[in-house]
């Protein structure tokens, strides 16, 4: 039975968002005839209702995780039942994100804590998760979800070389014994240092995508190197007093 004309029944059904709740009627409201006990990992108990067509929300016409799209029968079969992998559970600490992101949890004292255990130091009542991680209220996946704890102290990123002992875009200038940077720091005059960098940001970057066989990134790259170059001259000359 498809979705578009879907009709729930006593029993169990499956929502949009995967979960599996007991359906019974709802004798007491005609607009909601159908009622269940949603059960969710790491959040409350609620008992939810549903219109006539499965939906959840008031808005007839919006769609929502809790809107229910499929009867699965009187009985659960243990082939039917859904497949949860085990919660995931924050600590205080560095935790990532399902984005990526890294982020400093505490636990939260607020009066939502209920059920927003988990805050974001320094952050907003809002800036909030739920015992199992989640960002978002229904249940469904988000960028923010915390996904991984790292620890109480984030670990040390390997500290990278000087400027002038990288290179992008290959290795030409690494295998010289002296580079024709360091030649051109020691004869050329700061005014003249300082139009190299320059002159070599401006090129590269409005290069990047138009040089056949060069990569638009690696141009972006070699320009930002120079920026780099230019900044770690500055401070050389800053500390030589000129």
């Amino acid at each position: 039975m498809s979705e578009a004309n879907f009709t729930p029944r006593a029993g169990w059904c499956r929502m949009r968002n995967g979960d599996v709740v007991f359906v019974e009627l709802n004798p007491e409201d005609e607009e909601w005839p159908w009622k269940a006990v949603h059960r969710r990992v790491g959040a409350e108990t609620v008992e939810r209702w549903f219109r006539p067509c499965g939906k959840w929300s008031v808005v007839v016409d919006a769609v929502h995780a809790f809107d229910l799209v499929e009867y699965l029968g009187e009985t659960l079969p243990e082939e039917r039942k859904p497949e949860t992998a085990e919660a995931y559970k924050p600590r205080a600490g560095w935790n990532r994100m399902r984005n990526g992101g890294l982020v400093l949890i505490e636990a939260n004292t607020g009066s939502n804590a209920r059920y927003w255990p988990w805050i974001r130091v320094g952050g907003a009542m809002h800036d909030t998760w739920r015992q199992n991680g989640q960002r978002a209220a229904c249940g469904e996946k988000h960028d923010y979800d915390l996904v991984e704890y790292i620890g109480e102290t984030l670990p040390e990123e390997p500290e990278q070389p000087e400027p002038v002992r990288r290179q992008v875009g290959g290795d030409h200038y690494m295998t010289m014994g002296l580079q024709p940077i360091d030649v051109m720091e020691s004869v050329f005059s700061p005014a003249e240092i300082r139009g190299f960098y320059l002159g070599n940001m401006l090129k590269y970057t409005m290069r990047a995508g138009r040089k056949p066989g060069s990569a638009a990134s690696e141009d972006i790259g070699k320009a930002r190197h120079y920026a780099e170059l230019l900044e770690s001259y500055e401070q050389k000359q800053k500390a030589k007093g000129e």
